[in-house]
């Protein structure tokens, strides 16, 4: 009977060896050094040899373990070896299918849409929505055989919880995941094509915006009241002024500003439609950033989120909405992504400019990129243009809710 130290201090011969332990298992020592262990039985009068692993992945005690439990196999009329590459091959199918399940093949469309260019924010709620309600639903269905069936199952569970535009959305991701799989050869249909007809139609929701001018004028002038920070007073004012995307002013860079030329330049990477874009700055505008620039100048963001003391962190995005509700205006009256619309309808309104120089300067880009690259120059002076109409336009009407306001204050004296 072997000892751990015996076992230990085997050392290599010329020949292999072996040392014995009881009831067949013994300690293979090889030329090079390598120590196996194994074990010697009989089925039907035949010997039969068993490997179990290797020492010191195996210790003598974890040797004679195996060792009893294929006894154990032998006394029930069974053949340890057999058995066990049974159970070898159960291990291996369930791998390989595991690699053919939902799960796997969204997690590998998942890492190849993460390495794109696209927006934090985008591949953020694109993989908590896959994980949160499409993995748990059908995620270790094999990929091959998730039908329309199983996708309805799953879409009128949300259905019944009143998520309707997030079943629609969730749909479109599974589609996305089906075509990847028909590329890489794993099915040879998308089975979302047959959920047409069958799902509820989600309501059509606008962001909130301001459609009146005096309304306009007035939420303006109610900025001056707001009795937050500076810096999103500013915000604020900025936002009506220039009616970008709010992840574009929340991101804004002092180095994105030239003030030589009176221009905001904004990356492709933070462009929704990933294609640089420029803002030309009127007075007000240029005026905002100059009484700006000692409180946030010295760092990184105009509009820093204000538990950032260095300028580091933007404002979150729920800031700019959660300021609006603080002046007094409803989710209903208005957003801040309204105000791109409130800016097209007005502007339009006005008859004073092209419809084209106006979707410039919404960042509304061409399908065909010769017109657009020949619009980007035709338009910019026209955009300058119009961007210090509208700013004038939004401070007259300030100062406009401001005189009626005042009026109404000395006849109600």
């Amino acid at each position: 009977m072997l000892t751990e130290m015996q076992v230990k201090n085997a050392k290599p011969e010329e020949k292999i060896y072996r040392l014995k332990d009881e009831a067949g298992l013994y300690l293979e020592v090889r030329t090079t050094g390598k120590k196996v262990w194994r074990m010697r039985y009989w089925i039907a009068g035949r010997e039969r040899v068993l490997t179990f692993g290797d020492y010191p992945l195996f210790s003598l005690r974890e040797a004679r373990d195996r060792r009893d439990i294929a006894r154990r196999i032998i006394a029930d009329g069974g053949d340890p070896a057999d058995k066990w590459a049974e159970e070898r091959a159960a291990v291996k199918a369930a791998e390989e299918a595991a690699k053919d399940t939902f799960e796997a093949v969204a997690l590998e469309w998942l890492a190849m849409r993460q390495s794109e260019n696209l927006s934090d924010r985008y591949k953020h709620k694109t993989e908590w929505r896959l994980r949160k309600y499409i993995l748990p639903s059908i995620g270790k269905l094999r990929f091959s055989e998730v039908s329309a069936l199983d996708l309805l199952g799953m879409c009128k569970a949300l259905e019944a919880r009143g998520l309707v535009e997030t079943e629609h959305r969730l749909v479109g991701i599974c589609s996305q995941i089906f075509r990847y799989g028909i590329i890489w050869q794993k099915r040879t249909d998308d089975p979302t094509y047959s959920l047409r007809g069958a799902l509820m139609s989600p309501s059509v929701r606008h962001f909130s915006s301001i459609q009146d001018k005096s309304l306009l004028g007035e939420f303006y002038d109610a900025i001056e009241s707001y009795t937050g920070s500076e810096v999103m007073k500013a915000a604020l004012r900025f936002l009506v002024l220039n009616f970008p995307r709010p992840g574009e002013l929340r991101h804004a860079e002092w180095s994105e500003f030239d003030f030589e030329v009176n221009m905001w330049s904004i990356s492709a990477e933070k462009m929704k439609m990933k294609r640089p874009h420029v803002v030309p700055l009127g007075s007000h505008s240029l005026a905002l950033l100059e009484a700006l620039r000692p409180l946030t100048g010295h760092g990184r963001y105009v509009f820093p989120s204000p538990r950032s003391r260095a300028g580091s962190v933007p404002l979150s995005d729920i800031a700019l909405n959660v300021a609006m509700r603080a002046m007094g205006y409803e989710q209903e009256e208005v957003s801040a992504h309204g105000f791109r619309h409130t800016a097209s309808t007005m502007l339009n309104e006005s008859r004073l400019w092209s419809p084209d120089a106006i979707e410039r300067q919404l960042a509304h880009v061409d399908s065909n990129k010769v017109r657009e690259t020949y619009n980007a120059a035709e338009y910019l002076d026209e955009r300058k243009r119009m961007k210090q109409w509208w700013e004038d336009f939004v401070v007259g009407q300030a100062a406009a809710a401001r005189m009626r306001a005042n009026e109404r204050r000395e006849r109600i004296v």
